[in-house]
């Protein structure tokens, strides 16, 4: 798997198991990095591992309304 590879917002919110909404809101707000090439978003699925590590790790927490909050 390349550090570049693209996952979907869906895809980004299984990840984190999240709603599509929530996905949308922390993208938006710049919580997790992402690029929006015409309607979709797209999001590397290093910055979603990431997240996912740090929420792990006791850093963050996927389940309150901002990461890390």
């Amino acid at each position: 798997m390349s550090a570049n590879d693209l996952v979907t917002l869906r895809e980004a919110g299984e990840m984190l198991r999240v709603s599509g909404s929530t996905m949308r809101r922390w993208l938006r707000l710049g919580y997790v990095p992402g690029a929006k090439p015409g309607r979709d978003w797209r999001i590397r699925r290093v910055d979603v591992e990431k997240l996912l590590e740090e929420v792990n790790d006791g850093r963050g927490s996927v389940g309150a309304t901002e990461p890390g909050g």
